[in-house]
């Protein structure tokens, strides 16, 4: 069973690498804690996404450290200029850089975040479905998941525990309440509302979607668009002869936006150490 990993992204708002960035005093990052819960729950190899550039920093320092516990592959995700973007510099989105990794999703796997912390119980339920080869999408209440100011979510819109549609919203708190807007509305919305954060159980059926997807992108995409991943999980839960499958995730998520965020995150992991949820150093025990 794999985890693949999507650490490519610029982290603009973060004004730095959150990828790798340390969460504990051991400097141990987000990923790392990931990780360990997927290995307890079965994982055997860890496929990183990132920048080619960014390969080096990766294998001395994170990398090396999972790979005393797990097989680590790495997954450059193609620059821009491969593609005749001569003058771009940020990467062609989520949904490309798990294209970048399709030759992995030969097997059902696990998608996550590098930058978010999911719960033990999250990532046991996304490897269960995995290991039935069942699609799945674990949702984490949208209320959760709005710090300061406005982010882009992935609601999920359901049939019971059956997923019916990924819609792509900028979400924020204003006067009290929860608000979402896309191109079609603006709404108040509910606290409880299932967000995905792209803690997936893929099935390989993806794989053929990615491609076409990104070619139909290529064909008409202006030169500051990305190709999203909920584009592709859009037309994977449309086609999946089963359906994809809603996981509630029971667990807080947290994860960095933003370099305040680091505090809370920091936080919140020392009191799960503390009550002996997880080890002081993730790759000995």
């Amino acid at each position: 069973m794999r985890i693949v990993v999507l650490a490519a992204g610029k982290a603009r708002r973060f004004g730095g690498n959150k990828q790798q960035a340390a969460v504990d005093t051991r400097g141990q990052c987000l990923l790392e804690y990931t990780v360990y819960d997927a290995r307890k729950a079965g994982v055997e190899e860890a496929v990183l996404i990132v920048r080619q550039e960014e390969i080096p920093s990766w294998k001395q320092g994170v990398g090396a450290r999972l790979a005393r516990c797990m097989k680590v592959s790495y997954c450059p995700q193609i620059a821009p200029e491969a593609y005749g973007y001569e003058h771009r510099t940020l990467p062609l989105g989520t949904g490309h850089a798990l294209l970048c990794a399709s030759a992995y999703l030969d097997q059902p796997a696990i998608l996550c975040n590098a930058d978010d912390f999911y719960g033990r119980e999250s990532i046991e339920r996304a490897v269960s479905a995995a290991t039935q080869g069942v699609g799945c999408v674990v949702g984490f209440a949208v209320g959760s998941t709005v710090p300061e100011g406005q982010v882009n979510r992935a609601l999920i819109a359901h049939k019971g525990t059956r997923i019916s549609a990924l819609v792509e919203c900028a979400v924020w708190r204003e006067e009290g309440a929860l608000w979402a807007a896309d191109q079609s509305c603006r709404r108040r919305i509910q606290e409880s509302l299932p967000a995905s954060m792209n803690l997936m159980s893929l099935t390989p059926a993806v794989r053929p979607i990615l491609g076409r997807g990104f070619a139909q992108f290529l064909q008409k995409a202006d030169t500051a668009e990305e190709y999203p991943l909920t584009h592709a999980i859009n037309q994977w839960v449309a086609q999946e002869p089963h359906g994809v499958r809603l996981e509630i995730a029971k667990e807080q998520w947290c994860g960095l936006t933003h370099a305040e965020d680091l505090v809370g995150v920091r936080r919140r992991l020392a009191a799960l150490v503390l009550s002996g949820q997880y080890p002081v150093h993730l790759h000995e025990a």
